[in-house]
């Protein structure tokens, strides 16, 4: 199983693949104790939502197949001539 608590604090853009077989990549926003859903779920898990552009996802530790860091994308340096206006 997956230890989602090793990505609480990554700054990296993650890729979480599920065991049945779905790619979601983006930020971590969030992870979660089980205990904070022990109340709305029969078998409450710890969670991680993910966010992208088109929204906030969550999974149950368990749907986790494997999750991949991405490199981080650093500032592009420009190395061109400024243009001169006249």
């Amino acid at each position: 199983m997956i230890n989602i608590w090793d990505y609480e604090y990554t700054n990296n853009k993650i890729r979480l693949i599920t065991k049945n077989g779905k790619t979601v990549e983006g930020y971590v926003a969030n992870v979660s104790d089980f205990s904070e859903y022990e109340d709305v779920y029969e078998n409450p898990e710890d969670m991680i939502d993910i966010e992208n552009e088109n929204g906030i996802f969550g999974f149950k530790q368990s749907e986790i197949l494997k999750i991949e860091l991405l490199p981080k994308i650093d500032f592009i340096t420009v190395t061109e001539k400024p243009i001169k206006y006249k």
